[in-house]
């Protein structure tokens, strides 16, 4: 059941983000988005471990793609238009619905990784407050050959007339 969910949840995420990011950016934001996860997923487990002087989450494991799909529901949360999303029925703003996720699951799935979701949605949230997009630029850039600036051509819908009359229409590069 967890994995069907991973699945399809990846599938409805990906989709609207590749769509939006173009492939070449999203596969950047998913190989930036799994390392950083583990990251600091291992910080978490570090900090919970002192906090708590319980060093059992220092020497937990967890594996799999859901801490992802946490950041990638951020970063979907982040470009949803509607004000707010339903969890279980119970209608909240938008930018709640990530957290009542993290808590909806641990509840109902009490062994699942409450720090590998939670590590989730902080990568999420450092992507879409700023700090990791400088990464995910400098790896784009790699990708590129080195060149930091690459933009893609812009098209803007031109429409007016020319000195003689005559319609110009249609579409100029910038």
């Amino acid at each position: 059941m967890h994995l069907y969910y991973n699945m399809v949840s990846f599938l409805w995420k990906g989709k609207s983000l590749e769509q939006r990011y173009g492939s070449r950016k999203f596969f950047a934001i998913l190989a930036v988005f799994s390392v950083a996860v583990n990251v600091v997923y291992v910080a978490l487990g570090e900090f919970v471990s002192s906090f708590l002087d319980d060093y059992s989450y220092a020497r937990q494991c967890a594996i799999g793609f859901s801490g992802v799909l946490f950041a990638l529901k951020v970063l979907t949360t982040k470009h949803d238009r509607s004000s707010t999303t339903t969890v279980i029925g119970i209608a909240l703003p938008v930018k709640y619905g990530v957290w009542c996720e993290l808590i909806l699951i641990q509840v109902l799935v009490p062994n699942a990784s409450f720090l590998g979701h939670l590590a989730g949605i902080l990568v999420g949230l450092l992507y879409t407050k700023g700090p990791l997009k400088v990464i995910i630029k400098i790896l784009l850039s790699i990708l590129d050959g080195g060149s930091v600036s690459r933009q893609r051509p812009s098209y803007t819908y031109h429409s007016g007339t020319t000195g003689g009359g005559f319609s110009n229409r249609g579409y100029y590069a910038r």
